[in-house]
């Protein structure tokens, strides 16, 4: 893989680096996924509220 370009010390990848490595890590890296469950109290969104 090429070396990211630098900012401040820091380097700077761009999408397609970061999924070009999730490719080649492969699926059986991929974190499982989490079931949280249903969205309480203030994490509840109604568009349809007029306020």
């Amino acid at each position: 893989m090429r070396r990211a370009p630098v900012f401040d010390g820091l380097p700077i990848y761009t999408r397609e680096a970061m999924v070009a490595e999730m490719r080649h890590l492969g699926r059986e890296l991929e974190p499982a996924t989490v079931d949280w469950g249903p969205d309480v109290g203030s994490e509840i969104i109604d568009d349809d509220d007029p306020r």
